[in-house]
């Protein structure tokens, strides 16, 4: 390859193509790279080029494409199942954003329950707070591009609060089906996913509400249809998959204001 970057790159796709096509496709790009550390990708966003990827790693990536197939536990376990066939026993964790560290926590401890030792995290940006409990916990501690100022409350990606656009809000099971939730209610928790003070959870979750349904009316107008429920990238909770979005969204909106 021509550069580092473009061997990342290459890398990436390989072993996500190989991931989604089978263990044994897997496997066989894993053990072509398997004389280095091993890197765990836990967000497809994470493209900055800073010096976690300078650190001799070879990268695993979890895909989002994974996220309707597998559970966390599932793809831990997975991953776990590989790099012990590997007699791979340390690993580092690269995600975009690190904030309280409570999902990198859980991580870290279900790959220990499996004997396999998350030793270091790499990441874009991080919080005071965590930046200084991983450096004191991990022996290869928490590396980082920029700090967050303690005075900031929370961090969450703009496209969790809208509804039914790829990649939002947070995953969740039921009856063994994977569904999407927006950080808003009827559907999502706003005070739990995103620090929305409880007294603005109703206020919030309509604003939400209507800015989706905005977006929706806008869609439909531009594309002359009315899309359904069934036509969005992702399944979402509570939902009637031949209804309309924009009905979804106005009885949603009705809900909260009877309320």
């Amino acid at each position: 390859v021509s550069s580092p970057e473009e061997g990342l790159n290459r890398l990436i796709e390989t072993v996500r193509k190989a991931f989604l096509y089978g263990e044994e496709s897997f496997l066989k790009q894993l053990e072509q790279q398997s004389k280095i550390r091993h890197l765990i990708v836990t967000d497809t966003h994470y493209d900055d080029d800073s010096e976690a990827y300078y650190d001799g790693a070879t990268i695993i990536f979890i895909s989002p494409e994974l996220n309707n197939k597998y559970l966390v536990d599932e793809q831990i376990n997975k991953l776990s199942y590989l790099f012990k066939r590997l007699g791979i026993k340390e690993i580092i964790i690269a995600d975009d954003v690190v904030f309280s560290g409570t999902v990198l926590r859980n991580i870290i401890n279900r790959f220990k329950n499996n004997n396999i030792s998350v030793i270091g995290i790499r990441t874009c940006i991080s919080t005071y707070e965590s930046y200084r409990y991983f450096n004191q916990y991990l022996p290869l501690g928490l590396k980082c591009q920029y700090l967050m100022s303690d005075q900031v409350i929370d961090q969450i990606c703009e496209r969790d609060f809208y509804f039914g656009i790829a990649g939002f809000g947070i995953s969740i099971t039921r009856n063994n089906e994977v569904f999407k939730a927006p950080y808003f209610r009827p559907y999502g928790n706003p005070v739990e996913r995103s620090s929305i003070p409880k007294e603005y959870e109703e206020w919030f979750s309509l604003t939400c509400l209507r800015r989706s349904l905005d977006l929706w009316e806008e869609i439909n107008r531009l594309n002359n249809k009315d899309f359904l429920i069934s036509e969005l990238p992702e399944k979402i909770v509570d939902t009637v998959e031949d209804d309309g979005v924009v009905k979804t969204l106005k009885k949603g909106m009705i809900n909260r204001c009877i309320k």
